[in-house]
């Protein structure tokens, strides 16, 4: 049998073939190549794109978030704190005040996100190295200071490190007012400017830090929290972590990893991914048809030869298994080919950011890219299983040629 297959193999070989059936031959190869280096440069940009978004996100967010599960407050105690902090993993708990509030500089006024925030979060160093312009300090004795992001600083034309000039915030009372005096509507609270940071547009152009306790007043708020953020220990278990705080803090509190604090855009960017998957895919089964029609044409070619292998101890298997493994041979020589290829574009890309954004405000110059194994492997399989679906048919309308053998 092993003899039969050997003289098969090297009859097909050997045996003088169409031009045509070289160019498809050809042709098959070229697509295969195409499609598995294009869908591993696509997959990879996705991938960049969603591990940069993280690096971005993780200069801003906490590795863990706990925030009530309704409403936008909770009650804070002394007692919670510790308890949180008991939790394996845990490195610090800052406390947060979030709320809107209309920032008055000077002639300029704009709505910004004030974010009150516990001494912690200095510790943390989380926005050192953000900060481009001034001092990483929200407080220094009694006087308070505010770090505000770059796109306020330029709307508002903001001085740092200025003694004569400070912050107006205004935010509505709570409770009843005089409506006949307008001016008791507003708290207003005065706060100075002491340095700048730049993450990314979305945070620069709404974000301004201040001291808990500044937030504490400006907002009346004394044993209420809008969230807490925690830090954990270096390599610690995020994920075991995150069991055990809500398992202790129970259905009252959401507690959000990373990627649960950017839910919809990380979906949004999986599901992306994987329509391009899907679209780059279907055009790879299109591509196939080349291997199907090869495999067609060499089975019809090659009827009489077939026939004198079955003379020779050929099985129906074995020449099944031919068609197939010439189809498969075409496949993976050409998905090796053009993964390697993909993988090597990246490389360079990523090395060297040959494409760039085309966009001076974007927060990168080129385009990011990052190489999975397991897109790889998934690319590798998918465009094995297509071949060998295409190439079943071919198989088996060889394997008929059995009946021209007298």
């Amino acid at each position: 049998m092993n003899t039969a297959f050997f003289i098969a193999r090297r009859y097909f070989l050997t045996k003088r073939k169409k031009t045509f059936v070289h160019i498809i031959m050809l042709l098959s190869l070229l697509m295969s190549i195409l499609g598995s280096m294009t869908l591993i440069i696509a997959l990879s940009v996705f991938n960049g794109l969603e591990t940069k978004l993280r690096e971005l996100f993780g200069a801003f967010d906490p590795d863990l978030l706990i925030i009530p599960a309704k409403g936008k407050t909770f009650t804070y105690s002394e007692s919670l704190l510790r308890q949180i902090e008991k939790v394996p993993g845990v490195a610090s708990v800052i406390e947060v005040i979030e709320d809107n509030a209309l920032v008055r500089y000077k002639g300029s006024q704009t709505v910004a996100r004030i974010k009150g925030v516990s001494d912690q979060f200095i510790k943390s160093n989380r926005l050192g190295p953000h900060i481009v312009a001034g001092d990483l300090m929200l407080k220094k004795g009694d006087i308070n200071y505010a770090i505000v992001g770059l796109g306020i600083q330029y709307k508002l034309s903001l001085s740092l490190n200025s003694d004569f000039y400070a912050l107006q915030i205004f935010y509505p009372k709570k409770g009843d007012v005089q409506i006949d005096r307008p001016e008791r509507l507003l708290s207003q609270k005065n706060i100075l400017p002491i340095g700048s940071f730049s993450i990314e547009k979305q945070y620069d152009e709404q974000y301004i830090y201040v001291p808990i306790r500044f937030a504490k007043k400006l907002f009346d708020y004394q044993m209420v929290r809008t969230a807490l953020e925690i830090q954990l220990d270096d390599g610690a278990n995020a994920a075991r972590t995150q069991k055990l705080l809500k398992q202790m803090l129970g259905p009252v509190f959401q507690v959000k990893n990373g990627d649960e604090q950017h839910q919809g855009l990380f979906r949004a960017i999986k599901i992306e991914k994987l329509f391009v998957f899907l679209v780059f895919s279907f055009l790879i089964i299109i591509t196939s048809t080349n291997i199907f029609f090869l495999l067609s044409i060499m089975a019809i070619e090659k009827k009489h030869d077939i026939a004198v292998l079955y003379t020779m101890g050929a099985t129906s298997g074995m020449i099944k298994r031919i068609f197939l493994l010439n189809g498969m041979f075409i496949s993976v020589l050409g998905s090796l080919t053009g993964v390697g290829l993909g993988v090597l574009v990246c490389w360079v890309q990523e090395k060297y950011g040959l494409i760039s954004m085309g966009m001076q405000t974007s927060v990168m110059d080129a385009y990011p890219v990052k190489v999975i194994g397991s897109d790889l492997l998934l690319i590798g399989a998918s465009i094995v299983l297509i071949t060998l679906l295409v190439s079943i048919r071919p198989a088996i309308l060889a394997s008929r040629s059995r009946s021209l053998v007298k």
